[in-house]
């Protein structure tokens, strides 16, 4: 979703003056602002949670909701719950600070590898792993990748995320740091956190568990385009494997009181209690790595990363804040050292609603210029994958020779299919899928179809569009021909709204494999990649075989 909260930052250029520091959050603009959001995003339901933390200690919170929670139209309440997706990276760091804190005064003493002198921010992760005999494909990135590293995306990796398989366990970077958190802490994250965070907090929502949060009846459902999809961590996924980067769920009302406690400085405003020690909260807020240097406007600074959330400023005001989506789902969480406020806002889609909400709230109640509401809806309307096609004919003829089976070891395999190859062993079944998803039930002669195998965690489908002789644009996808919830028509859900580039290499007349080109980009409406030395298999960030 880094594409999506980028996108949006373009928005903060043309600016009207308020006049008034507002006393109080939620205030009857505010709340018709939102109820425009949702009306022009296509979003079900949202919520607010703001609060202020005084000089003394004092805490106002205030908590506001809009629209629906579920599909037979319940109301989003106080109580109901979300999931903040990578607003969750923020308390695996915090978690992995604490334990930091525990082996630093004595308070943990788990044996460490022969030759590890400490446990560490700056702790190399082959030593913490050695006995797993942990590494990296780069030797280099092996041997100089620390925990802060990996907490703060310079590993060097890309993000690969449709590799992650429903097979995989926690094995890399945010789920890595997950595997290294529980083999030293004893405890699972979700015990780590509750002990940690959430009990010392009050987090009574607070949970990692999509099967609990969806049978205590205080959750969401999930939204797309209007109507209902699955909630990916329960129906296709194991909940564990992203929870560290991406499972948490709760309510605006726990999300004010980790706010509150981040505008404190690390401890809880309401008891005095520290929750997350000094010199790992300097650590926590402090940029690392460089996120955006070129700024959106020049009222707003550069963005840099912290492990668990970015840092900038905003009309000269300092911010630390984290985005976070999942199909169905976003969320904003922002507080404001300064001003000593958090803002965290939470929509059941993945619409700029949450942000553009947030956004009005920061610059309404600290008296800053106020960013204009969108002339139209910020919601996507189609992907490039369903464009027309103006190859040549010759391209077209050549796709007959594409299906096979391909195999990487990262990803696994995939099928590729062209409309006219049921016979082609696993096509029928891949076919059948997209049949009733495609216009008018009819497959799309200048299209390829496949899935992979192991079931992919974010798309169990594809689509590949030719725009040259073996280049390609991959929308990466799941089809559900049978509907979902209430509404039974076939629809396709994106985990990314624009496609990624491929390239595919022939020889000898044949069809070798093909690549995913320049992946750190998927998301960001970029299907281009950069000309680099050697062949289609070098350059490529995953190489795909034909077997």
């Amino acid at each position: 979703m880094k594409g999506l909260h980028n996108s949006l930052l373009a928005l903060a250029t043309l600016r009207t003056h308020a006049l008034d520091v507002a006393s109080q959050a939620v205030t009857a603009d505010i709340s018709s602002y939102a109820e425009a959001l949702l009306q022009g995003t296509v979003t079900p339901g949202m919520t607010l949670g703001f609060v202020r933390v005084g000089e003394n200690g004092s805490v106002s919170t205030e908590v506001a909701n809009w629209g629906n929670m579920t599909e037979d139209g319940a109301p989003v309440t106080s109580e109901t719950t979300f999931n903040i997706g990578s607003c969750s990276k923020a308390f695996t760091a915090a978690a992995m600070g604490i334990l930091i804190d525990d082996f630093a005064t004595g308070k943990n003493v788990t044996a460490l590898p022969a030759g590890v002198k400490g446990f560490t921010w700056q702790t190399k992760v082959k030593d913490l792993l050695a006995s797993e005999g942990w590494s990296l494909e780069d030797e280099w990135a092996t041997q100089k990748l620390s925990l802060l590293d990996a907490f703060t995306h310079v590993s060097g990796i890309p993000r690969h995320d449709v590799s992650f398989s429903v097979e995989d366990t926690v094995a890399t970077m945010y789920m890595l740091m997950q595997f290294v958190l529980e083999k030293y802490s004893g405890k699972s994250l979700h015990e780590f956190a509750k002990e940690r965070i959430f009990t010392p907090l009050n987090m009574t929502s607070a949970t990692y568990s999509g099967r609990d949060a969806i049978d205590s009846g205080l959750m969401s459902q999930a939204f797309n385009a209007g109507r209902r999809i699955p909630y990916w961590m329960v129906d296709q996924l194991p909940a564990n494997l992203v929870s560290s980067a991406g499972g948490l769920i709760a309510s605006a009302s726990d999300m004010t009181k980790w706010l509150a406690m981040h505008a404190n400085g690390g401890v809880n405003p309401e008891n005095g209690q520290v929750v997350i020690p000094a010199s790992i909260f300097k650590r926590l807020t402090t940029m690392y790595s460089i996120e955006n240097g070129d700024p959106t406007n020049p009222e707003d600074s550069v963005a840099g990363q912290s492990p668990g959330w970015v840092r900038m400023s905003i009309q000269g005001h300092d911010v630390i804040y984290h985005e976070g989506g999942i199909p169905g789902f976003y969320s904003e969480a922002w507080f404001f050292p300064s001003d000593r406020i958090g803002i965290f806002t939470s929509a059941n889609a993945a619409s700029a609603a949450p942000y553009l909400l947030a956004l009005r709230v920061a610059e309404t109640y600290l008296g800053l210029d106020i960013t204009p509401a969108p002339s139209s809806s910020s919601s996507s309307t189609g992907t490039a994958i369903d464009a027309p096609n103006n190859v040549s004919t010759s391209v077209l003829a050549a796709l007959p020779s594409y299906p096979g089976t391909y195999s990487n070891p990262g990803y696994g395999n995939f099928t590729l299919c062209a409309a006219t190859s049921s016979a082609v062993p696993g096509c029928g079944a891949i076919l059948a899928a997209y049949a009733p998803v495609s216009a008018n039930g009819t497959l799309d002669a200048d299209l390829l179809y496949g899935d992979f195998a192991p079931e992919r965690v974010w798309a169990s489908q594809f689509r590949m569009r030719p725009t040259g002789a073996g280049a390609f644009v991959v929308q990466m996808e799941s089809a559900f021909p049978q509907g979902y919830g209430r509404d039974e028509t076939p629809f396709t859900l994106a985990p990314y709204t624009h496609p990624v580039a491929v390239q595919c290499e022939e020889k000898h007349g044949k069809v070798v494999g093909c690549g995913l080109m320049n992946v750190a980009l998927a998301g960001s409406g970029d299907t281009t990649w950069e000309a680099r030395e050697g062949s289609v298999e070098e350059m490529a960030d995953a190489w795909f075989v034909k077997v």
